[in-house]
């Protein structure tokens, strides 16, 4: 659904123009402005909207998680209007639209508002491409939009017919990589602890970053999913899947300090279950050669193996994303936030993808959000898919359950949870944070 809040989603620093969610106060006013031949034309909308076509209009757009209609103001005006839609998660990917209020028009708020919508679908919806379809003797709409790095992807001509004049229509796109390398520096960064065979969640928050830092010298924190994760232990009974460790017993051991010690059987009872559970699971033997290769003869540290299952799943799930352990940038000394934002400085990042979870400790140590970093949170909603068993739909287990059951492609079809990715504004405004300990890096 669309945004029920009306929370401006733009930060600060984004020229004065923030959007929010488009309103069922704000109907009379937009449909003013799309009534006005100075939008209806170039827009070429087909003539006038009376007010129960438009109520209807909102209530479909509120309704369909693949449209996004923002509200632009500046300085707290209301000044034009932001759409995203058909929005493809799975690709990410959607069609862009923007018009300035007829009567602001020529104020350069056009620049604005579009330069504050690529931060939108950039940066908080995390889209990879943006596409939009311009008339082609529309002058001024094509010269903001190429001044903007969008480039022209074909001309269909005669394509549209308004006011009795066949027009051609052009499609422009701009990919999110020209984009930052127009007005962004930095990487786009996540950080986690590298967890066993870890949920669809993590590799969400993967797959939207350049670099993934993966904090193996932070202490592991007890009750964690540092050596165990959830599968099905049987068609409809989930449990806890386990890898045996040989703890040191000091509280503050990290990952490279706790070693995998699995009895000589341990694979191939686990495999054996496993086998039971998902052997008819239409990608079981795939999902089975990705992980085999590491179980079967397990040794070293729980880091170390850890992170060689992560990098074996994301090449699976088709990532590019580099993964790097945190230890080859030590931090020692530091605490928490501050360690974090060492990392970030040593990373080189521009964006900060932060699991939820982690927003309650940032709060309390006081650094974040005054950093030259700007962070975004995670609020990953699991997309049902097929399980064992074909009950209710259990979600939050480990990845490896979705491996065993979709294809490569099926599984980025379910990867992408996170309908957007909220500000620290936005979060410090919820009445709960939802934190998650489970994802907070840890080190005291």
């Amino acid at each position: 659904m669309a945004p029920s809040h009306p929370t401006h989603i733009v930060p600060a620093d984004a020229a004065a123009i923030a959007l929010r969610p488009v309103a069922a106060g704000d109907l009379a006013l937009l449909r003013g402005w799309i009534n006005d031949p100075r939008i209806a034309v170039p827009f070429l909308f087909p003539g006038p909207v009376d007010a129960a076509a438009h109520q209807a209009w909102f209530e479909r757009q509120q309704s369909d998680p693949a449209t996004e209609t923002l509200l632009a103001e500046a300085g707290g005006t209301p000044v034009g209007v932001v759409t995203l839609k058909g929005i493809d998660r799975a690709q990410r990917r959607a069609e862009i639209a923007i018009f300035i209020r007829p009567d602001r028009q020529g104020e350069g708020l056009g620049r604005r508002a579009l330069d504050a919508a690529l931060r939108v679908a950039f940066q908080s919806f995390r889209l990879r491409k943006l596409h939009l379809h311009v008339r082609a003797d529309n002058g001024a709409a094509r010269a903001l939009y190429q001044g903007a790095a969008f480039a022209e992807e074909g001309r269909f001509a005669g394509d549209w017919i308004h006011g009795g004049v066949a027009h051609d229509i052009l499609r422009l796109a701009l990919h999110d990589d020209a984009w930052r390398q127009r007005c962004c520096r930095g990487r786009r960064v996540a950080m986690m602890q590298p967890g066993f065979l870890p949920w669809l969640g993590f590799f969400e928050l993967a797959a939207s970053v350049d670099r993934m830092v993966l904090l193996d010298d932070f202490q592991v924190a007890r009750h964690s999913h540092a050596h165990r994760n959830r599968l099905f232990l049987s068609p409809g009974r989930p449990g806890f899947v386990s890898i045996p460790i040989a703890h040191p017993g000091t509280l503050t051991a990290d990952f490279r300090a706790i070693a995998v010690a699995p009895p000589a059987r341990w694979w191939r009872k686990l495999e054996a279950g496993l086998t039971q559970t998902y052997g008819r699971a239409p990608f079981f033997a795939e999902a089975m050669a990705v992980i085999q290769p590491i179980l079967a003869d397990a040794r070293g540290s729980l880091g170390a193996v850890n992170i060689a299952l992560i990098r074996a799943i994301a090449a699976r799930l088709g990532l590019t994303t580099e993964f790097v352990a945190s230890s080859e940038t030590p931090t020692d000394g530091l605490r928490r936030s501050a360690r974090v934002l060492r990392l970030l400085e040593l990373h080189d990042a521009g964006l900060y993808l932060s699991a939820r979870g982690s927003f309650a400790y940032m709060r309390e140590d006081g650094l974040f959000p005054n950093v030259p970093v700007d962070v975004r949170f995670q609020d990953f909603v699991p997309h049902p898919y097929p399980q064992p068993g074909g009950g209710e739909f259990t979600p939050r287990l480990s990845a490896l359950d979705a491996l065993f059951m979709l294809s490569p492609d099926q599984c980025r079809s379910v990867l992408f949870g996170t309908r957007r990715w909220q500000g620290w504004a936005e979060m410090a405004d919820a009445a709960d944070p939802a934190a998650q300990p489970d994802d907070e890096p840890s080190d005291d």
